[in-house]
């Protein structure tokens, strides 16, 4: 007998959009939530329900057709993701655009194939904050995937700067602080694959063999974005490195 393992991933967090913060401003409407269905089945999340800790709510299907205006190749009204796709949970204000304040109007970039489904509230548990962790629940109330170690005693998660989301780095790795990144200077990757995935790995002797550029001008980052870089006293862990024109990489030192 074959036996499916279903794997849905929380693979990425918008927690702080660019933007003003409040009712119908950027900061609230533009928060998501993206779902991987890593696995050879079709996911139904009809009765699913994710919490931030603070408020509990359903997933639900979105209805509301002009997303289709901006994304005409998004399904919509359908809780079946299907395998190896990704699904978003949007802000159910996210269309809002007459009565919108602060631009920032449907700003992503979502590709096709993509399932939009929302909740069944004005927010994404009590709006989403820079501290909260996540945890996804099935429709036994099983438990099914988090974001931010919410079963760990730690710092993680706080913010990943304005208009960066998290991406996790392996999507099947564990939820761990050094399993997830800010994205990259270009932007999130609402529906696609996290650009953070592939991280480079280097010696602690990189400043030696790293291009002169990097070697004179970069400055490494930790993910807090405090400058640590030092020749030759880089502990183990993931860092980030910029140079003056704004290129933008993660490293491993190992």
């Amino acid at each position: 007998m074959i036996v499916i393992i279903m794997r849905l991933v929380i693979t990425e967090v918008m927690a702080n959009p660019f933007g003003s913060t409040g009712k119908l401003e950027p900061e609230d409407r533009n928060e998501y939530v993206e779902l991987f269905n890593n696995s050879d089945s079709t996911v139904d999340l009809t009765g699913f329900h994710i919490t931030d800790l603070d408020s509990k709510d359903t997933i639900i299907a979105w209805t509301d057709d002009k997303i289709l205006s901006f994304y005409p190749g998004v399904k919509i009204n359908e809780l079946k993701l299907a395998p190896f796709s990704y699904a978003l949970i949007m802000d159910p204000e996210y269309t809002v655009v007459d009565s919108a304040k602060g631009g920032y109007c449907q700003p992503y970039d979502i590709p096709e194939g993509v399932l939009i489904v929302t909740v069944g509230n004005t927010t994404i548990g009590n709006e989403l904050q820079n501290n909260d962790p996540l945890v996804l629940y099935n429709n036994d109330s099983t438990f099914v995937t988090t974001f931010g170690t919410p079963f760990d005693d730690d710092e993680f998660p706080y913010s990943a700067g304005n208009g960066h989301s998290w991406e996790r780095v392996d999507i099947l790795g564990p939820d761990k602080a050094d399993n997830w990144l800010p994205s990259v200077d270009d932007g999130p990757t609402p529906g696609r694959e996290n650009k953070v995935g592939i991280v480079e790995t280097v010696d602690k002797s990189f400043s030696l063999i790293i291009d002169k550029e990097i070697e004179n001008i970069g400055k490494v980052y930790d993910l807090r974005g405090r400058s640590i870089y030092s020749k030759g006293s880089m502990r183990s862990g993931i860092y980030f490195l910029k140079t003056e024109r704004g290129f933008e990489r993660y490293i491993y030192i190992k």
